[in-house]
């Protein structure tokens, strides 16, 4: 899936505690502007970039003339997290 960056009005990053081998739960939801969901995108070991995955990419360049939301951070219980990730 790709989607337009025009479309990403805003992000919440939701984080939960670490798996039971200490591997992070952290996730990307990104939103239109009337707050609907577009997609979701598990961190794993990739960090803040880790939803630039699914952006489309301007030929002329990385996202040229979109200006990246700044993330909304949220803590979520693990079965929050679980029911975000399996959509």
């Amino acid at each position: 899936m790709e989607l337009d960056p025009q479309s990403v009005s805003s992000i919440i990053h939701a984080k939960t505690t670490n798996d039971t081998n200490g591997n992070p739960r952290r996730c990307f939801v990104l939103l239109n502007g009337l707050g609907q969901t577009l997609a979701v995108v598990d961190e794993g070991h990739l960090g803040r970039t880790a939803w630039h995955g699914v952006i489309r990419q301007d030929p002329r360049g990385p996202m040229v003339g979109w200006v990246e939301p700044e993330p909304f951070e949220i803590e979520v219980t693990p079965k929050a997290y679980n029911r975000l990730i399996q959509g």
